[in-house]
């Protein structure tokens, strides 16, 4: 009898049991995957802030297809230059910022089909005497642009008598260029647009288009399945004209004014000579290498956004690091001249000199 009630007993809680674990298994199978998206916000219309949240044309984007296919989507805000690397390590599943088709970005993500038709445009100061783009090829014509950008790397590829300033957003070049810091910035046609719009009495665009492009999602290579989905939802948004009412509904947004700097944001510029690899070398239009990031670090931690300036184009280069610092006033900004090849013009440059506010931090940050 005994053991006759032990077996029922048993047999309830294994029941028992068997039920709640079924019912949490149940609750967990029943909870929505979650699309992760990388961007960087500051690139109205496509992404930027407005009352603490990122909204845009790509975030829109991304948020049907997870809707369409069963999934939340999360937003993740990051530096232009780090998207493409975040699919790549598994850190976000899509990213959207943007993204020009590139044959050098291919080799590292799989891309969509194009969703937006897009171009590069010239942003001038409204008393600019540029009348063509081919004004921008004269020497030392200072060029602004968006740091990792297809703007980039082609003034980069196509200009090379210009001096290319690289920051970290197209605000802050923007910004630049009010200040009298650059003399042309280059950047995608709708954000070029969108910034011209904010001081239509200071700006210009230039009427002709530098180049034309087309943007796509970038997805990782080895995630096929998932490039599947999305080219399909993305077929079934242009043919239903979903893609047109989010183009629409985000045309001429600014966003609550966090995507631009503040007049006084603090860029630490580093002047260099890109053709030293490993130190220093161009990859793909942008500047890398062992004093790059090493200079990026340092920036970071002391809260300054990086300029990295190849300075090499027409001098030699002890002349112009010497010309560098004996020429540019420091005032707001911190300058460090990288030049690991050990000359000194005679002592008056060190082999690694740094202002004094940088200086301070190396020895935390380089252990």
């Amino acid at each position: 009898m005994k053991k006759k009630i032990f077996h029922l007993i048993s047999g309830a809680f294994l029941l028992a049991f068997a039920l709640v674990l079924a019912t949490a298994c149940g609750e967990k199978s029943g909870e929505k995957k979650v699309l992760k998206m990388a961007t960087e916000a500051t690139f109205p219309p496509y992404e930027y802030r407005e009352n603490g949240e990122i909204k845009g044309i790509d975030v829109d984007i991304v948020r049907e297809i997870a809707k369409r296919n069963g999934y939340t989507s999360e937003v993740i805000d990051m530096k232009f230059d780090a998207v493409i690397t975040s699919v790549q390590t598994k850190k976000a599943d899509i990213a959207a910022a943007g993204i020009t088709v590139t044959e050098d970005r291919r080799k590292m993500v799989d891309f969509s089909i194009p969703y937006v038709r897009s171009y590069q445009s010239i942003i001038l100061l409204k008393s600019s005497g540029v009348k063509s783009k081919d004004d921008l090829a004269r020497d030392n014509f200072r060029i602004g642009v968006q740091q990792g950008t297809t703007g980039d790397a082609f003034v980069t590829e196509n200009y090379k008598k210009s001096v290319i300033n690289r920051f970290d957003n197209g605000a802050l070049a923007v910004a630049a260029l009010r200040n009298g810091k650059v003399d042309a910035v280059v950047l995608d046609g709708d954000p070029a647009k969108v910034h011209v719009g904010l001081y239509p009495t200071e700006l210009r665009l230039l009427d002709e288009p530098l180049t034309e492009e087309a943007y796509a999602l970038a997805i990782s290579k080895d995630r096929k399945e998932l490039l599947e989905m999305c080219n399909k939802t993305l077929q079934e948004m242009q043919a239903d004209g979903t893609i047109s009412r989010i183009m629409a509904k985000h045309k001429n947004k600014t966003g609550d004014g966090e995507n631009a700097p503040a007049e006084n944001s603090k860029t630490l510029k580093m002047a260099t000579e890109a053709t030293f690899p490993p130190y220093e070398y161009m990859d793909g239009g942008e500047i890398k290498g062992i004093d790059v990031d090493i200079v990026r670090t340092v920036a970071s931690r002391l809260g300054y956004n990086l300029e990295v300036i190849d300075t090499l184009k027409s001098q030699d280069f002890s002349g112009i690091l010497l010309w560098q610092f004996c020429n540019s006033p420091v005032d707001d900004n911190l300058r460090i001249m990288m030049r690991p090849r050990g000359y000194n013009n005679k002592g008056l440059v060190d082999e690694y000199r740094r202002p004094k506010e940088a200086w301070k931090l190396f020895p935390d940050i380089l252990k």
